[in-house]
């Protein structure tokens, strides 16, 4: 293609160059070349609002990369409402390649045409072309457009160049009657990484509307920062106890991108957490678990070693919590010897989850060792498939060989031959038990009647790879 542009480009210079007399002073040689982007612009012209398609595909070549410059963009840009609908979606993709703002009360003027596509290709131009002053635009697409404006509003929301762009979204956002809009605009905002905005999702996470208070919540884990943690624990107090986990997740998500956090010996959830009533401390002492640390260990295991049930209840609570294996052997002493159901049944979900966390500071036998006692000490078969579905996560021999003693329990089977098939997923671990693995493999092909599991062991024989949902890291 560039060997055409050029081409194009040297037979118009040559043809004026031809009929010129000889190029020998510098301004004549400059009017030459004027007159060549001239005739280039004519032809190109000529090329888009004719009826070949090749010569239109090479003239929209040209619109993206050659005939530079404000004047061109908008003799091209002009061309629009002369164009067929298929014609201007293909000017309307090289305007916003060419990024040149000049386009843009053209992109404006073909908003309206009756046809979707065009629409739709002019609202991807604004994303580059546009500014802050199109944001109006843009949300009433978002909001009242067809589908697939709605998606490409969005997505030139994304792109939207202004520094009033995080401005408006918050405004929006506070304003807006409609959940899914504003929930989509905050998906915008996380996307834009529009840190600015983040006190207006605060607000929001204690909205009413249930899915945009979990969109907002969701953001401030993604954008906040640790100054924003106090809002945060206040959010958990004043949020019903069913709903907390969203502030939680929120405070954990900003303790997760600075992980040095919870190393201090008094972090921030801590600090808010002592200036707290009894009442106040039970309800954010969940959150207290999540973030973990060395002081906020005691703290919990004040709780935990209360004599009054009700309290040791909550300590148990954070202690599922924990972000790390190192409540592991209280949470089994637990199942071993319960003190009620429900204690029992909540320390053998997180011995589970805790066994199967990556943790460079224990040997990989042991977090087996920790889900072997878990499917011992499990009461019936859905806690054993919860040992089996986390099984894949201790990435070694002998998690392979505890899944393939499951292979031949009808109940299990499927959930055992989908942990061989991940952990084969890791070539380092196949490659080095190649036998094992295959011969694992073979059982599961014939013991397995998931049609997926079974495309993965083959692959996975053959040396290949999987790519399909659900693959393991």
């Amino acid at each position: 293609m560039m060997f055409l542009q050029h081409a194009v480009r040297r037979f118009l210079l040559l043809c004026l160059g031809a009929a010129a007399p000889m190029l020998i002073l510098a301004d004549r040689a400059s009017a030459v070349q004027d007159n060549a982007d001239e005739e280039l612009l004519g032809l190109v012209t000529e090329w888009l609002t004719g009826s070949d398609a090749d010569l239109r595909t090479l003239a929209l070549e040209q619109v993206r990369t050659e005939a530079k410059g404000a004047a061109a963009t908008q003799r091209f840009a002009a061309l629009l409402p002369s164009l067929p609908a298929e014609g201007q979606v293909g000017l309307l993709q090289a305007l916003a390649e060419r990024r040149d703002g000049a386009a843009r009360p053209a992109v404006l003027g073909v908003m309206k045409s009756e046809h979707e596509s065009v629409r739709v290709a002019a609202l991807r131009c604004l994303g580059d072309l546009g500014t802050s002053d199109d944001f109006p635009l843009l949300v009433e697409r978002l909001r009242s457009g067809l589908e697939a404006e709605r998606t490409m509003a969005a997505a030139s929301l994304v792109r939207l160049p202004g520094d009033q762009v995080p401005e408006r979204l918050a405004d929006q956002i506070g304003t807006l009657a409609e959940s899914a809009p504003r929930v989509k605009l905050i998906e915008i905002v996380v996307e834009r990484r529009a840190a600015a905005v983040v006190p207006t999702l605060l607000e929001l996470g204690l909205s009413p509307d249930l899915s945009v208070r979990q969109a907002a919540l969701a953001a401030v884990g993604q954008l906040g920062s640790p100054e924003h943690i106090t809002r945060l624990v206040s959010a958990v107090i004043v949020t019903k106890a069913s709903e907390r986990e969203w502030p939680e997740k929120a405070i954990v998500a900003i303790y997760n991108r600075h992980p040095k956090l919870n190393q201090q010996p008094m972090h921030p959830v801590l600090e808010e957490f002592f200036k707290l009533s009894g009442d106040e401390q039970a309800a954010v002492l969940p959150a207290v678990g999540r973030v973990g640390g060395s002081r906020a260990r005691e703290v919990v295991d004040w709780y935990v070693k209360h004599p009054y049930p009700f309290v040791s209840d909550v300590g148990w609570r954070a202690l599922s919590l924990w972000p790390d294996a190192s409540v592991a052997p209280d949470l089994l002493a637990a199942v071993e010897k319960p003190a009620n159901d429900q204690r029992r049944a909540l320390a053998f979900k997180a011995l589970v989850r805790v066994a199967g966390l990556a943790d460079d500071s224990l040997e990989v036998l042991q977090r087996l060792d920790w889900l072997k006692a878990a499917a011992r000490l499990a009461k019936d078969d859905d806690e054993r498939l919860l040992v089996l579905k986390r099984l894949s996560a201790v990435r070694d021999i002998e998690s392979l060989r505890f899944a393939m003693s499951f292979v031949e329990q009808p109940t299990l089977t499927e959930q055992a031959c989908q942990a061989i098939v991940e952990l084969a997923h890791l070539r380092w671990l196949r490659d080095e038990f190649k036998d094992e693995f295959m011969a694992a493999l073979d059982r599961v092909q014939s013991a397995s009647r998931d049609p997926i599991v079974q495309e993965r062991a083959q692959r996975y024989k053959e040396g290949k790879t999987w790519t399909g949902p659900g693959v393991g890291s």
